[in-house]
């Protein structure tokens, strides 16, 4: 739908999807039989997301094939449990033939922008060859690939630092929380490796644990040394989980 043409009143939408894989798709079908008009923006050449771009050998589904199908379209030709990447892409081939998808797709649209355009109540879409459409709502129709967060995040005008905040970053947790964590408790070893080997008589919590267990044969100040080490451990895995909490908004 071009920028001149206005969207219609009452309870008719008009609707713009982004991007034609299988959650657009699913939206587009399900508009459609509400008689509601949208218009799909596609980036590539061809309908499919990921089982288009991902054609690697031995690619396939880890969802049982049943499942990972439309409730509304049943695929009886399955040929097995875990579809592999050629049938599950004809398989939105099928179904964006056969519920009459395509003259609503716009293929070759990779939009870069999209803007509220609040006098008009109206969502402005821009593309990367410049052409401008409009719709009432929009819908992102993106998959779970961290790339196409950060384009869909530079697509509705977050700058490098809200699109680390907001995407990178949440993905990147689990994984900084977990290193940095299991980097606390090791450093406490290594420190008193190293004073072992140093000779040196600076105190060492883990060091001083291990001296008044074995060597002064005193279990008492040994539990106290080795709470107090839980204790800080504790301590920065709080501060740790605090500090690179997903943002409210941001969850994955």
């Amino acid at each position: 739908m071009s920028e001149s043409v206005k969207p219609q009143s009452g309870k008719a939408f008009s609707v713009a999807i982004l991007g034609a894989g299988a959650g657009g798709l699913a939206m587009a079908i399900s508009l459609q039989k509400a008689g509601i008009p949208f218009t799909i923006y596609e980036k590539a050449a061809s309908v499919g997301g990921t089982w288009r771009d991902n054609r690697y050998p031995g690619c396939a589904c880890d969802v049982q094939s049943h499942l990972y199908s439309f409730s509304f379209e049943p695929n009886p030709e399955w040929t097995r449990m875990f579809a592999p990447q050629p049938e599950i892409r004809a398989y939105l081939e099928h179904c964006t033939d056969k519920y009459a998808l395509r003259p609503h797709i716009r293929l070759n649209q990779n939009v870069t922008q999209a803007r509220w355009d609040e006098d008009a109540r109206l969502w402005r879409v821009r593309t990367e060859a410049g052409d401008t459409y409009a719709g009432r709502i929009l819908v992102s129709g993106m998959g779970l690939i961290p790339k196409e967060y950060y384009e869909a995040g530079e697509g509705f005008g977050a700058n490098g630092w809200q699109r680390f905040w907001r995407i990178t970053l949440p993905l990147l947790r689990p994984s900084l929380q977990s290193a940095l964590i299991l980097r606390t408790l090791a450093a406490f070893e290594v420190f008193a490796v190293v004073t072992a080997l140093g000779g040196t008589t600076l105190p060492v919590l883990m060091g001083e644990t291990f001296n008044w267990q074995f060597a002064m044969q005193d279990r008492n100040v040994a539990s106290a040394y080795a709470l107090v080490i839980l204790g800080i451990s504790i301590a920065a895995t709080l501060f740790f989980l605090r500090v690179l909490r997903v943002p409210k908004g941001a969850t994955i």
